[in-house]
């Protein structure tokens, strides 16, 4: 028996190393590209994803409600692309100018999705009839994304990609932050809301199930006694 086993065992390992051995490693990720580098702690996936659309809606809000830009993004509809941000004003000359832009918390992506990223953004700019863009949130300024390997790719096809400076500079505002560290300084403070909700949110999830157990615990306790009975 003990010879059968050691047989069987030495197979498996033999196919587990030559598994292991035979796969194509994957592909190393970028972390130069990620907005998570501007933060000196570590981000969930979730919470990266939040990061970007809480900066989305934010900076939204802030162009509305600040400059002469409108906010004319339509709602999310089934069967429609949707628009990060789009922007339009009337000018002195009595013509209405409209921008857009797709905000990407994350430059690298998979051919497939740059892909039909690059597709997106162009057939908005067709049907909305205006200038179009992508802001990296990841790069406050040219200094780091002219250091993007992933850029090439969307100018190649046509799509202008912009730091967050640059895109404040293209909707002639002026930008909210200074410099490099205080955009930094406005997403940590960003990422340590979303950190302070999911604890919270975590903290509720406990207290539910000890509750929920409390409860359990007191109506078996109850069947015992009335069984008892």
């Amino acid at each position: 028996m003990h010879t059968y086993y050691v047989r069987i065992m030495g197979t498996l390992q033999r196919i587990t190393s030559n598994y292991f051995k035979d796969k194509r490693p994957k592909k190393s990720h970028d972390n130069y590209e990620s907005i998570n580098t501007l933060v000196n702690i570590g981000v969930t996936q979730s919470q990266s994803i939040r990061i970007g659309t809480s900066i989305e809606d934010l900076l939204r809000i802030y162009i509305s409600s600040t400059s002469s830009w409108n906010d004319v993004k339509p709602p999310n509809a089934k069967g429609k692309k949707e628009r990060d941000h789009l922007f339009s004003r009337t000018l002195e000359n009595g013509k209405t100018e409209k921008i857009y832009a797709e905000l990407k918390s994350n430059l690298q992506l998979d051919s497939e999705k740059r892909s039909k990223t690059a597709e997106k953004v162009k057939c908005i700019i067709r049907e909305e009839n205006c200038d179009g863009y992508i802001t990296a949130l990841r790069h406050f300024s040219p200094d780091t994304l002219n250091k993007s390997k992933h850029v090439n790719f969307y100018t190649e096809r046509d799509v202008d990609v912009l730091s967050v400076e640059e895109y404040f500079s293209v909707l002639n505002i002026a930008c909210p932050f200074e410099n490099e560290e205080g955009y930094k300084e406005w997403v940590r403070f960003i990422v340590d809301r979303l950190i302070e909700e999911d604890m919270l949110d975590e903290e509720r999830i406990a207290i539910t199930t000890l509750t929920e157990l409390k409860t359990l615990k007191d109506a078996n306790h109850m069947l015992d006694n009335e069984t008892d009975c």
